[in-house]
């Protein structure tokens, strides 16, 4: 279950990028050549790629208690939350949630919290603008996290 926490629109359409896994099984790929331009993949499979399959918006009561319940099924009643930087998406930042998570083997709940980005290099000042706008409400949802999630650590 990947949890997320946002102030960005996640139905603005976004390019499709990724990185290879570093684990033999479910590669995150994107539809460009590596370095040796040996691998090009230009569709998604979900069998063994990452794929941002849907997006539900949540009542704050609703997303403590479902991640409670994923605290629950967890060993360590862990966390993590996963803060993108400038030229993400937010379909790209979902994604490399997800990798991280099992890249990591985490058993516990992978949070997302994306800020609005515009996911293009030449936007960085107003990428910039829109983090330091933000950075008070992440203030404000990691101290809710912690006090809200029943998480015995919160890692970021």
């Amino acid at each position: 279950m990947r949890q997320y926490a946002t102030y960005a629109d996640p139905s603005r359409p976004s390019p499709r990028r990724a990185a290879k896994s570093s684990k033999g099984g479910q590669p995150y790929r994107k539809s460009a050549a590596g370095p040796l331009g040996k691998y090009l993949q230009f569709s998604e499979d979900p069998s063994r790629d990452v794929v941002l399959l849907s997006v539900k918006s949540q009542k704050p009561a609703d997303f403590y208690q479902k991640l409670k319940s994923s605290l629950g099924a967890s060993a360590k009643h862990e966390t993590f939350v996963f803060i993108h930087g400038y030229n993400v998406t937010f379909e790209d930042a979902a994604r490399r949630v997800a990798q991280i998570k099992y890249d990591l083997a985490f058993d516990g709940p992978a949070i997302l919290y994306s800020w609005p980005s515009y996911g293009q290099t030449r936007k960085y000042p107003d990428d910039l603008r829109n983090a330091e706008w933000a950075a008070t409400d992440l203030k404000t949802f990691l101290t809710d996290l912690a006090a809200r999630s029943g998480a015995y650590r919160v890692g970021h």
